[in-house]
């Protein structure tokens, strides 16, 4: 799920895994971040698009967000070749509509450490750079995802802030608190994963990104 508050309403996004076989994007809003009404599906699956066909099997993990009046959705799409990033923008955060340059963020090179999937976990922005966190896997890291960084100016040309996997997480959320930045992460708990000792949520903070 990803929840964003706007205008006093809680708006919550996220996988509708029940929606089967396919997974689409679901949109819930809440007055008291209690009781919530349910919008219904906001994203589904589309055939088309270059490569053909990348999002024709699952629409998930959506990241929200409002700027200038415009509501703006990074998403994963599964289809033909892996995970891809896409992204979407809505007047309402009921319509979507989809990035004619999709998907935008795709995965690494052959050899690298994200090579076969990414899925965006959270986004921030700095003096009008865009940062996505993301987690990915290859070969190499398969069952486990890692963690990567990305930016853009313009968000429809991305770069790998590094090259290699920032942490051996495969969520991270990032919240202002002040001037600083927490980031909020899980562990895995599958044998042999490099976090399988963290049983739960932890947190850490930075003063400067």
């Amino acid at each position: 799920p990803y929840v964003i508050k706007h205008e006093g309403i809680y708006h919550l996004f996220a996988e509708d895994k029940l929606d089967q076989p396919f997974r689409n994007i679901r949109k819930y809003h809440s007055y008291d971040g209690i009781n919530w009404i349910d919008d219904g599906d906001v994203l589904d699956i589309e055939v088309g698009g270059e490569p053909s066909g990348w999002e024709s099997k699952d629409v998930s993990s959506p990241v929200v967000w409002i700027e200038s009046d415009m509501w703006h959705m990074l998403y994963e799409g599964r289809g033909n070749g892996g995970g891809k990033i896409g992204h979407a923008t809505s007047n309402d955060g009921i319509n979507w509509t989809r990035d004619l340059t999709n998907p935008i963020f795709g995965p690494g090179m052959s050899g690298s450490w994200d090579e076969l999937q990414i899925v965006p976990d959270d986004l921030i922005i700095i003096n009008g750079t865009y940062y996505l966190f993301y987690h990915g896997y290859s070969n190499l890291t398969y069952p486990f995802f890692k963690g990567g960084i990305a930016k853009s100016e313009n968000l429809n040309e991305w770069s790998r802030l590094i090259d290699e996997p920032f942490a051996d997480v495969n969520t991270l959320m990032a919240n202002k608190v002040d001037e600083n930045y927490l980031f909020y992460f899980t562990g895995d708990t599958r044998e042999n994963s490099p976090t399988a000792h963290i049983r739960g949520i932890c947190s850490f903070e930075v003063d400067e990104f």
